[in-house]
């Protein structure tokens, strides 16, 4: 999805620059937070939370991208805007059947603004959606459009 937005992790070949961190905690872990044990994620979220706002308000990025339970969101100051995308999941019998969303959001964190993409997830980020680079051209265009609209 990096790549269809224009951007990578490494610097020089895209025009933007991107990094990774969790929500939870920007500490890099080993394993990763996934395999962690509950009572380490415990441990790094007590005071890894703030420390990744403290991340964000130093850093002020342009954008964020999130995949991770909706419920996750609740911990942050956002303002939805607009659902961008939507998918529908496969049929079961006896089961609703599951709608993933890509939507947007407005941070406002400390009086630092800046826009949040959050798209669902399963097992992976944005597992629903498989074609990633397209999904990120498709988010592309429409900030540039936001942007355009902005401006007017």
């Amino acid at each position: 999805m990096l790549n269809g937005l224009g951007t990578c992790y490494y610097g020089g070949s895209h025009k933007n620059r991107a990094i990774h961190t969790d929500i939870c905690s920007p500490l890099a872990t080993s394993p990763t937070w996934s395999s962690l044990k509950p009572e380490q994620k415990n441990i790094l979220s007590k005071d890894g939370f703030e420390l990744w706002k403290k991340l964000i308000l130093e850093i002020k990025p342009d954008l964020i991208l999130m995949s991770l339970k909706k419920s996750n969101l609740e911990l942050l100051p956002l303002d939805f805007i607009k659902t961008i995308h939507t998918k529908k999941g496969r049929l079961s019998p006896n089961r609703k059947q599951p709608e993933y969303l890509i939507e947007h959001y407005r941070l406002n964190l400390d009086g630092f603004k800046t826009n949040v993409i959050w798209g669902s997830a399963q097992n992976t980020p944005l597992q629903p959606f498989p074609n990633k680079i397209e999904l990120g051209k498709k988010i592309l265009k429409y900030l540039e459009d936001l942007i355009i609209n902005d401006t007017k």
